[in-house]
């Protein structure tokens, strides 16, 4: 049974790292997309900019050009003020002016306030278009590095997959097929190892019986809470390779 439950543990570690990888293959294509509608908003946001700042120069011109024609009229109504021998067109004369230099005056109010506009417009423009150069240059790089990442996965992955059917084929049938299902219903997680006596997947605890058989490894057992598969994680045969208990348990593997 302990080289059925070490077969179990490398799929169980092949399996964890396969999910990962496959993960972050499937992620790339996403963070590029992310990055690219990023770009595309930004590129949005400055072309409506755009369109306000030709609304606003074309405001300023049109109040300048009224301002112009006004004091064009002021200046032919002032001429005729010295030929005008009658009050009432003398006075209304006058009032004409008077008009028109009121309504200059708001023209101008006006205009100082598109300028002041266009101005704060014009400056949030050009950081737009230096993010936007930012960007651009940002995606590339993150583009380039996602796609390399992700055909990294893929040959890690193709890589894996020869190894991986091998561990199989060497479990027997009932195992594989009780491990397969645990391992769809817990989200690829079908092999937990016990220390202490505790699961390490859903970190409740064995009772002492239940502990104490677990640690004879003579039958596969399932953690009452999450009902996944579990082995005694302590055993010198799952030590690190760091660890003296992996030595000698490397070493009883080696010897006749």
């Amino acid at each position: 049974m302990l080289e059925q439950i070490k077969l179990l543990v490398r799929l169980q570690q092949m399996d964890t790292e396969r999910l990962a990888l496959e993960s972050e293959a499937a992620e790339g294509p996403v963070r590029i997309a992310n990055l690219e509608q990023g770009l595309v908003g930004l590129t949005g946001q400055i072309a409506a900019a755009a369109g306000e700042l030709g609304q606003l120069r074309r405001q300023r011109k049109e109040i300048e050009e009224t301002v112009e024609a006004n004091q064009t009229k002021m200046k032919r109504s002032q001429s005729r003020l010295p030929m005008i021998k009658n009050n009432r067109e003398y006075r209304a004369v006058l009032k004409e002016i008077d008009d028109l230099k009121r309504m200059n005056y708001d023209l101008e109010d006006e205009v100082i306030e598109v300028m002041e506009r266009l101005e704060a417009l014009e400056a949030e423009q050009a950081e737009r278009h230096r993010r936007l150069g930012e960007i651009k240059v940002e995606l590339e790089e993150n583009k380039q590095v996602i796609l390399d990442r992700v055909d990294e996965c893929r040959t890690l992955l193709r890589e894996m997959a020869g190894e991986r059917q091998e561990v199989r084929a060497a479990v027997d049938v009932e195992t594989m097929a009780r491990y397969d299902q645990i391992a769809y219903a817990r989200g690829g997680l079908a092999l937990a190892p016990i220390k202490g006596g505790t699961c390490q997947a859903c970190f409740m605890n064995l009772t002492p019986q239940q502990y104490q058989i677990l640690q004879h490894m003579e039958r596969l057992m399932t953690c009452p809470s999450c009902h996944r598969l579990i082995y005694w994680g302590e055993h010198e045969a799952f030590a690190p390779p760091d660890e003296p208990g992996a030595e000698s348990a490397q070493a009883g593997e080696g010897a006749p």
